[in-house]
């Protein structure tokens, strides 16, 4: 599969939730928006690009909005986003 345009294809997992050896549960830190930084902004490695990106590459970590993601069929955990919805690369 191959992105066209600005698009990038990512895969991303849902982060378990932290916690500590005593048994404590570390809650999201809050953004100022009044949600949490983890509703919005959230890291995945980019699978593929399309031909004209050329900041991006395959196998880049990533901070990207998650609210602009394309759920890509058949391929579970994958997302489809344009470029300027990466804010971010770690």
């Amino acid at each position: 599969m191959k992105p066209l345009n600005s698009e990038i294809l990512i895969t991303y997992e849902e982060p378990t939730e932290k916690k500590t050896e005593g048994g404590l549960y570390i809650p999201p830190e809050t953004n100022k928006m009044g949600g949490t930084a983890r509703d919005f902004l959230k890291k995945g490695v980019v699978v593929e690009v399309a031909q004209k990106e050329e900041i991006v590459k395959p196998g880049d970590e990533v901070l990207f909005d998650f609210r602009a993601r394309v759920n890509v069929p058949n391929m579970a955990d994958h997302y489809l986003l344009r470029s300027e919805d990466v804010y971010m690369i770690l």
